[in-house]
C-alpha cells in the first residue's frame, strides 16, 4: 500500500521536529557548560529556552552583569537553534 501525501508530510514534520527537539536539548548542554551556568528548555515559554539565577545577596551592579552573561547566552542558543547546518552536522 503506498503512503498517502498526507502520510510523507506527517511523517516529515513528526522528523523535523523530533530532530529539532533533539538538537534544542543538545544546545542547552553546550551553552550551559561553555557559560557556567543553567539554560533550560521550557515550551511554555515565549522565548523557548529559560535561564535563571539567585539574586540574594548581589548589589546592582552583580545583578546587571548577571544578567547580561544570560542575555548572550540567550542569544547563542537561539542562533543555533535556527542553524539548520549546524544541525544536520550533529
Amino acid at each position: 500500500m503506498s503512503e498517502s501525501l498526507v502520510e510523507k508530510h506527517l511523517r516529515g514534520a513528526v522528523g523535523y521536529f523530533a530532530r529539532l527537539s533533539i538538537w534544542a536539548e543538545e544546545l542547552t548542554k553546550r551553552v550551559s557548560k561553555g557559560h557556567g551556568f543553567e539554560v533550560a528548555i521550557d515550551a511554555d515559554s515565549k522565548t523557548f529556552f529559560i535561564t535563571a539565577f539567585d539574586s540574594t545577596g548581589m548589589n546592582d551592579e552583580q545583578v546587571i552583569e548577571e544578567i547580561l552573561k544570560r542575555v548572550g547566552a540567550m542569544m547563542e542558543v537561539e542562533a543555533m537553534l535556527l542553524n539548520e547546518d549546524k544541525m544536520n552536522e550533529f
